[in-house]
């Protein structure tokens, strides 16, 4: 153990309970199940951690340090990585987060940025060092680079990492992470968007739906194509048709991924298969063209009994002109009444109050009035057979009140009748708005002697100016 240099395997007897070591240009580190980290070897850039240039032969416990969990060895820096993702890194390495290489002689804490969450692995060899997050994004520095984060994998969910010290080397399994939309009606034809990682083939991939209450199996082909992030880079994507599970009946669908022959991707997504809702009613039946008016649907239950309408991020309502025959008029996205966000109406009759299942659009703005009719996907693509009818109207512009003045009366009773420039029309929602204005009081009249007083100082004030 006093050598630094072992021409054959030698036992280190003084490390008990190692989980895991690593090994740099001539130094070592051993991590220990207790979360110790131990290092020996050439210590002239700081890299053993012990507080000063040294050497040492046997195994030194780095002090200082919160558990330790891994360990990663460049040719002359040392990077630990603790249980509460991050790392400490000693020697000739980054420096804190200023991305300044200079020899480090006791470890120094970094951690990523906290939008980028915790650190979960490290590597490093040669001047690189390697760092996976738990998000599965990769981050590289080398040298007196600054820490950077590899773009070109945004897109994919990394689950190891490794470097060389010249090539860098990440493995993103085969899985499926998102389908958008996240449903299909039982008749399919939805156009499923799958997002995932280790979509590398150019060609075609075989996808299998397997409706899970039944055990129906669908083999669809699906076709890989590119898409842009948010932030600039670009995704792979696997576009397939959903397949109809019409006789199995709704319930959950696992969907898995099968590229160049290889066995289906353990790690699966499921997907919810739907009857077509049959729509009741629409609270109001109308709405002005401005939009913003919040409108509550509701659909008859499921053979099963249950919901037809639920909580999907792609369900949408849709107005189609010429009382639903004609051209799409307007979409708006459709929530369910348990998670909507807009704001409430400021009526909403009892019998038309959202009860299970119900869902709420806020109506958009169109060009013109017009009779439409109004339904509803759930998918965001497959519009519901069952229409109801509904209208965009112009605000009204009153310009005559008949008659003007009505008794006082607890009861009520007068007629009205209110003429306006634009159409009305028969509505069983109309709600016309009656408020008391009271009549203004008359102003005080000024009391005699500050009338006076004020007389006079006009008075006076003539004199001076004519004077």
């Amino acid at each position: 153990e006093d050598r630094l240099v072992a021409p054959a395997p030698r036992c280190i007897s003084s490390l008990r309970g190692v989980r895991q070591v690593a090994a740099g240009g001539a130094h070592s580190v051993a991590v220990t199940a207790e979360g110790g980290a131990y290092t020996w070897g050439s210590g002239l850039c700081g890299q053993l951690g012990v507080g000063r240039c040294t050497r040492r032969a046997k195994p030194t416990r780095v002090e200082g340090l919160p558990a330790i969990v891994a360990s990663a060895c460049g040719t002359n820096h040392t990077v630990l990585l603790d249980g509460a993702g991050a790392i400490h890194s000693c020697g000739m390495t980054l420096v804190s987060a200023l991305g300044e290489q200079a020899k480090c002689f006791a470890p120094e804490r970094f951690t990523l940025p906290p939008q980028e969450g915790r650190i979960a692995e490290i590597a490093a060899s040669g001047d690189v060092t390697v760092l996976r997050s738990e998000a599965g994004r990769v981050f590289v520095w080398e040298g007196s680079d600054r820490l950077r984060r590899v773009d070109a994998l945004a897109s994919v969910t990394v689950e190891l990492v490794g470097t060389s010290g010249s090539c860098v080397l990440a493995f993103a399994p085969l899985r499926i992470a998102s389908a958008s939309p996240p449903c299909a009606p039982l008749a399919g034809g939805t156009g499923l968007v799958l997002r995932g990682s280790g979509f590398c083939s150019s060609g075609e991939a075989l996808v299998r739906f397997v409706h899970e209450p039944t055990g129906s199996t669908r083999l669809v082909t699906g076709a890989f194509s590119e898409g842009m992030v948010s932030d600039g880079s670009v995704e792979r994507l696997l576009c397939v048709e959903a397949p109809s599970f019409d006789a199995e009946g709704p319930g959950e669908v696992i969907v898995a991924v099968a590229i160049a022959d290889a066995d289906f991707t353990p790690h699966c997504f499921r997907v919810r298969y739907y009857e077509e809702p049959a729509l009741i009613d629409i609270f109001p039946r109308a709405a002005p063209i401005g939009g913003g008016t919040e409108l509550v649907v509701r659909a008859m239950a499921t053979v099963a009994g249950d919901a037809a309408l639920f909580e999907s991020r792609a369900a949408c309502g849709s107005w189609f002109g010429e009382e639903g025959k004609g051209h799409l008029l307007a979409s708006a996205p459709a929530e369910l009444h348990s998670s909507f966000k807009g704001p409430r109406p400021r009526r909403l009759n009892l019998g038309h109050q959202a009860g299970p299942g119900a869902v709420r659009v806020v109506s958009p703005t169109v060009g013109s009035a017009a009779m439409c009719a109004f339904s509803i996907a759930m998918d965001g693509q497959t519009f519901a057979k069952s229409r109801l009818p509904f209208r965009f109207y112009e605000a009204p512009r009153f310009t005559a009140l008949a008659p003007s003045c009505a008794w006082v009366s607890a009861e009520g009773g007068a007629t009205v009748v209110i003429t306006s420039l634009s159409d009305l029309f028969a509505s069983d929602d109309v709600l016309v708005r009656l408020k008391h204005k009271p009549p203004e009081p008359p102003e005080p009249e000024p009391e005699p002697e500050a009338a006076a007083e004020e007389g006079e100082g006009e008075g006076e004030g003539e004199g001076e100016g004519s004077g």
